[in-house]
């Protein structure tokens, strides 16, 4: 049932119906927990959302759980990169 969420996140994200897809989002982590893609779409939304602090916890977590997953340190730095952080991107 997580890619049925998952699936209705991206509906959602499509339509700018922004917090809809977080709550699909959080529903299929809730399921499954371990498929890094909506771990990363999450971290994407919070960042669409303005949250960039609670985007790049989740990019964190990310990388501990997967210490080799590339999208979580593109965002990282893009992040960095955005906030003139540039020793750090």
């Amino acid at each position: 049932m997580s890619f049925v969420h998952q699936a209705y996140s991206n509906v959602y994200m499509h339509m700018q119906q922004l917090e809809l897809a977080h709550q699909n989002l959080n529903e299929a982590i809730k399921l499954a927990d371990d498929i890094m893609q909506n771990w990363v779409l999450l971290a994407l939304l919070e960042r669409k959302m303005g949250r960039q602090d609670n985007s790049m916890q989740i990019c964190d977590k990310i990388l501990s759980m997967d210490p080799n997953n590339v999208r979580a340190y593109e965002l990282k730095g893009d992040f960095f990169k955005t906030n003139s952080q540039i020793e750090e991107a």
